[in-house]
């Protein structure tokens, strides 16, 4: 759940360390948990624009169907959709956070989606289906109150041990839970002290390299 200090603020404190790191890599795949407003997206496709980092992977998990529909229908600039004035809104802080064309990054997103380096997947499923592992996991999934199941330890170790890549992994979330650092753990990530956004005590940044 995004802070009442700043969605897009909070968005780049969280998990733009992850998208730094896989700027340096040759081609990296990248998981949101999940689509929602596309913030993590936005964010994705221009910290590798900035970065002229040209091959990879965005796969981004989304239950809502509607979600779905409104953000290709915005990207490929199709229909108006009610949740316009949201994406807009963060395409035009993130292209100013980062010096680029706010046409520039549309542009991108939409030719990903096209020719499937960015990928919808739909509901959020412990066993992967693609053909390769994440370097980077932007896990955005709702409260532990709200979905329980995605925070529930057996999940979490399924969903780490089906997903991060064995070598070089980056894994963040605005949560810190017991759960999750146990799990992080037993799967040979280092867990870095992180202050959480705002008022928020604590995140979770961690990473596995080889």
């Amino acid at each position: 759940m995004h802070s009442t200090d700043g969605a897009i603020s909070e968005t780049s404190f969280i998990y733009g360390p992850v998208i730094e790191k896989l700027t340096l890599l040759k081609n990296p795949h990248i998981l949101s948990m999940g689509l929602g407003l596309g913030y993590n997206e936005i964010l994705t496709t221009s910290m590798f624009l900035a970065s002229k980092v040209s091959n990879y992977t965005i796969s981004s998990f989304e239950i809502v169907p509607e979600l779905i529909k409104y953000f290709k229908s915005w990207a490929h600039e199709q229909t108006n959709t009610p949740l316009d004035i949201c994406y807009n809104s963060a395409l035009k802080m993130i292209a100013t956070q980062f010096k680029l064309q706010e046409s520039s990054i549309k542009k991108r997103i939409s030719e990903s989606l096209e020719n499937k380096s960015f990928l919808i997947l739909g509901p959020a499923t412990a066993v992967n289906s693609q053909s390769f592992l994440y370097n980077g996991i932007l896990y955005d999934a709702f409260s532990n109150h709200t979905d329980p199941e995605l925070w529930d330890e057996d999940y979490l170790d399924q969903f780490i041990n089906n997903y991060c890549d064995t070598h070089n992994c980056y894994f963040s979330t605005y949560a810190a839970t017991g759960n999750l650092k146990r799990i992080l753990k037993k799967n040979n990530f280092t867990i870095e002290k992180r202050k959480g956004f705002a008022r928020k005590r604590e995140s979770t940044f961690a990473y596995k390299e080889l």
